[in-house]
C-alpha cells in the first residue's frame, strides 16, 4: 500500500465502524 501525505501532517488510517474517541480525559463518567 502506498499513501501519499506532506510532511507537516500524520495520516491516520482507520478501519470501517472504527471509534474515535474526541472527549477530554476525565476520572470517571460523571466528570466527563
Amino acid at each position: 500500500m502506498t499513501l501519499s501525505a506532506p510532511l507537516d501532517t500524520i495520516p491516520i488510517l482507520l478501519r470501517g465502524g472504527a471509534i474515535i474517541p474526541t472527549q477530554q480525559f476525565a476520572n470517571n463518567t460523571k466528570n466527563s
